[in-house]
């Protein structure tokens, strides 16, 4: 489904015209809904972590408090994907994001810890202590590009051509910008918003795959995913 169809969709359900070009289009009404479909992506991409949008980045450290800019290091990035940033070469997590007053605590105490911590300020990712150099870092964070070509091969933050597609689900989107089309013009959108909200649901609960919790199974080292082979394995 294209920005196209998307649009089209959206203005059979409201019932006005349905244009057969969007982007360039001089009509008031198509202007509004391609706003709406493109707010609607931003929207869900700052507030979800949906798993079409998740990338995973690398940077290799340099011995000063200061690394390098996120937007080097990831061009598209949004935001860090809480503990999910690691030292491979130490094999150890590296702690954080951290506050701006845990930040200010760590850098006035004389006592340094051995095990390092980051922050994001200013665009530049920060460690504290200061790692050694030629570290391999890795950590996950949300791309702000949630379009891309109908070829595939060039994201996008908005929609910028007819043929352009979704990343997030299509019929989210057209849900949503109905029941804020409806709103804007002051008509009664009780009834769309709660299909948006049911659909939002579901794609929530259910994207990427969620791990399963059991409560009937007590837990126990029984129960921990074993970090050995199964057998077969030479410990001369």
């Amino acid at each position: 489904m294209s920005l196209l169809t998307i649009t089209q969709d959206v203005c059979r359900e409201v019932g006005v015209s349905v244009p057969s070009s969007v982007i360039n289009n001089s009509d008031t009404t198509v202007q509004q809904v391609l706003a709406l479909i493109n707010t609607s992506g931003r929207t869900h991409m700052k507030n979800f972590v949906l798993e079409a949008l998740t990338k995973e980045a690398t940077f290799t450290t340099v011995a000063t408090e200061e690394q390098d800019d996120i937007t080097d290091i990831a061009s598209d990035f949004d935001r860090i994907i809480g503990r999910t940033m690691y030292d491979r070469s130490n094999t150890w997590r590296v702690f954080g994001p951290v506050s701006a007053a845990e930040w200010q605590r760590r850098k006035s105490t004389q006592i340094s810890s051995i095990r390092n911590v980051f922050r994001i300020r200013g665009g530049k990712i920060l460690f504290n202590p200061a790692p050694a150099a030629g570290l391999d870092v890795y950590f996950e964070y949300i791309s702000n590009q949630w379009v891309e070509n109908a070829a595939g091969d060039t994201p996008r933050a908005k929609f910028e051509r007819d043929d352009d597609v979704s990343l997030i689900d299509e019929e989210l989107l057209k849900k949503d910008a109905k029941w804020r089309f409806l709103a804007a013009k002051g008509f009664s959108y009780a009834e769309a918003f709660r299909e948006y909200q049911i659909d939002l649901a579901n794609l929530v609960g259910t994207d990427g795959g969620k791990d399963t919790i059991d409560m009937s199974v007590p837990a126990g080292p029984e129960n921990i995913m074993p970090a050995v082979p199964d057998g077969g394995w030479d410990v001369s």
